[in-house]
């Protein structure tokens, strides 16, 4: 039996790599699906999971129906980006902005739009009280794809989750904001998971 199997699985949604890259790679593979995919395994395998740690992303609807995620031009891109990115960050550059739309089309986001009405059935909407593990959830405030309000819809339903936010970064912190993702990150991972709350408990 492998040490994974023998101490359990703990599912952590941050690709640490990605901290090496400085660049838009995250784009082309989105952490908001590895937070989806990290709660539908949770949920189907909940003997393997010991503790979650969501960044940016969950598997309910999101909020924002009307914001564009397939943009088919660079100013469609920047436009998108606004969103995405707190005011205060650089602003992307013009062949970034180009990738993204070629991405938008060829990548992971266009086969999923492609196949959005057969993914419906994979939100866990009505489900998330059933998540066994614990749940933290790693935000950039500024994320106006998946707002605050979205990790709020969430806690509501998780039976022990946790909310820890960065202050003037947004959907793609550790690449907007490495240095202050690293460290969020790490101290989440140095203490002890959430705690289901004590419910109905009598006064002494």
């Amino acid at each position: 039996m492998s040490i994974a199997a023998r101490i359990g699985v703990v599912v952590v949604v941050v690709v640490m790599a990605v901290l090496a890259t400085g660049g838009w790679y995250v784009w082309q593979r989105p952490l908001k699906l590895y937070a989806w995919i990290a709660l539908l395994y949770a949920h189907a395998h909940p003997d393997r999971v010991q503790r979650l740690v969501l960044v940016n992303g969950g598997a309910l609807k999101g909020d924002r129906p009307d914001l564009n995620l397939t943009p088919k031009s660079r100013d469609e891109a920047a436009r998108l980006m606004t969103q995405l990115r707190d005011p205060s960050a650089p602003q992307v550059q013009g062949f970034i902005l180009d990738d993204i739309v070629r991405e938008a089309h060829t990548g992971a986001l266009a086969r999923l739009s492609q196949s959005s009405s057969e993914m419906e059935q994979y939100l866990l909407e009505g489900r998330l009280e059933q998540i066994a593990a614990p749940v933290d959830l790693l935000w950039g405030e500024s994320d106006k794809l998946f707002p605050l309000t979205y990790a709020r819809r969430m806690m509501e339903s998780l039976p022990a989750s946790r909310l820890t936010t960065i202050p003037r970064c947004g959907h793609v912190p550790q690449q907007e904001c490495p240095s202050r993702f690293r460290a969020s990150l790490f101290d989440i991972l140095q203490s002890a998971p959430p705690t289901r709350p004590v419910r109905n408990a009598q006064a002494r």
